[in-house]
């Protein structure tokens, strides 16, 4: 991959991400469990949001109850790592968000758009922060339509819970108040490209075209956001 291959050691908030068998002069910690971070993988068979936000999918032999996320350990699990892509989205919601869910449906599309073709190095990582303190796993990914449930029918994603000992840290670091909420991050420099990321997300074309548009705007360090969206939130603030 291109900027990706460039990434040498994890900075900035990223680096917090990384689990600590990825960092070579750190010792092992004992309270392991507090670098968790939940890997959930691609099943188109989950129940998807509907547009509506209400719509529950019958059971099927196709969902099987109680699907459990591989996680972050040393049995081989899928680590995260910037090196495995271009971006790192933070995506901040609640489960019972309406704008949340509302903006869950224009990020799948827009990072299955990113990713298309490229199953080795994503462009775009997305580490998902909820807002929720107890996030039942076997429920997630199963029969009943949610946020992480209709994240898992589109792309793969890492889920990053109240347990993880970086959680508070990386809060503060990106500073976000509000949800829902979409922080990119470019993984080479570890710097911050925009806190606007749903404002990006959502003026951005639904074809290919935009979705490219705005990937190089991000490569180029620019937010990607309209003025006036700019001026929006800072009337709010």
């Amino acid at each position: 991959m291109n900027n990706s291959q460039e990434v040498k050691a994890p900075r900035g908030p990223l680096a917090l991400l990384v689990h600590p068998i990825n960092h070579r002069s750190t010792t092992m910690r004992t309270d392991e469990v507090t670098h968790v971070l939940h890997y959930f993988e691609n099943r188109p068979t989950a129940p998807r949001l509907s547009r509506t936000y209400k719509r529950r999918r019958a059971k099927t032999d196709e969902d099987p109850e109680g699907d459990q996320p591989s996680t972050n350990n040393l049995d081989g699990s899928i680590l995260y790592h910037p090196s495995q892509g271009e971006f790192t989205l933070f995506f901040f919601f609640e489960m019972n968000c309406r704008n949340s869910q509302r903006i869950t449906m224009i990020l799948t599309n827009f990072i299955s758009t990113a990713n298309k073709g490229d199953d080795e190095n994503k462009i775009i990582q997305l580490v998902c922060v909820p807002n929720d303190e107890n996030i039942n796993f076997s429920r997630t990914g199963s029969s009943s339509a949610d946020i992480c449930s209709h994240l898992s029918s589109q792309i793969d994603y890492w889920l990053l819970g109240y347990d993880h000992v970086n959680r508070l840290a990386i809060i503060r670091m990106l500073s976000v108040a509000m949800v829902p909420s979409i922080v990119v991050v470019n993984n080479r420099t570890g710097r911050i490209v925009t806190s606007l990321g749903v404002d990006a997300i959502e003026n951005a074309s639904d074809d290919g075209s935009g979705c490219k548009e705005l990937l190089d705007l991000w490569r180029n360090g620019k937010s990607g956001v309209p003025i006036y969206s700019k001026l929006t939130n800072c009337v709010v603030s």
